[in-house]
């Protein structure tokens, strides 16, 4: 094999360039110059490229196909984990967001948007109590740094568990990252207070039901 042809219809994903330039579908390459060639991506989703072999030969044979397979995805951040105890309530911040987007993508923090809501509670911003509740977060909705660091989980009543909500952040540059904040509600724990009796060896002792109540 010495050349190499690509057919790119229909690539909505990205472009390709050959030595610096456009590369103009169906052209051939040579193998050495492989290299020269990149893809430079526009958008998230998927593309199959035709490639075909041609022989090092005079007449630069046609010997073979085959199907190049490219998926661009957005770069994910680390997971941002939080806690909080049944029935209480919890407050975020925006700081693990902006460190988020300063490790994946860089630049200046500007927003996110929750890709979903949880079903295992909901959050507010400017929560307060439960009869003053403040304004209910929305999926797909653009939040600022100012807004995250007004925003509270409020967990159903009685709720634990653990969940994810996923979301894609931003920055000034229109940079996209993906990201997963992981919520952990442990369960309430009930503490009873020590029961003592004291007796001697080989001394029964009778429990009083008073004392478990």
């Amino acid at each position: 094999m010495g050349f190499i042809s690509i057919n790119t219809a229909d690539i909505a994903v990205g472009t390709l360039e050959y030595n610096g330039s456009a590369y103009v579908a169906g052209s051939q390459i040579s193998v050495s110059d492989i290299s020269k060639l990149i893809f430079k991506p526009t958008n998230i989703g998927k593309a199959s490229f035709i490639v075909t072999a041609f022989a090092d030969d005079e007449a630069k044979t046609d010997c073979g196909y085959a199907t190049l397979n490219m998926e661009v995805i957005y770069p994910a951040a680390s997971d941002i984990k939080l806690s909080t105890n049944q029935d209480k309530v919890l407050k975020l911040s925006s700081s693990q967001f902006v460190d988020a987007c300063n490790k994946t993508v860089g630049g200046t923090f500007d927003y996110i948007s929750f890709d979903s809501m949880p079903s295992n509670g909901k959050i507010y911003i400017d929560y307060v109590s439960s009869t003053n509740k403040g304004t209910a977060v929305e999926a797909g909705k653009e939040y600022s740094k100012a807004d995250l660091d007004k925003m509270s989980f409020v967990p159903n009543s009685g709720y634990f568990g653990k969940f994810t909500i996923p979301y894609k952040g931003y920055n000034t540059a229109g940079d996209v990252f993906t990201g997963k904040v992981e919520i952990t509600v442990a369960e309430k724990v009930f503490v009873i207070d020590k029961i003592k009796y004291s007796l001697y060896v080989n001394t029964l002792v009778d429990f009083n039901a008073d004392d478990f109540e």
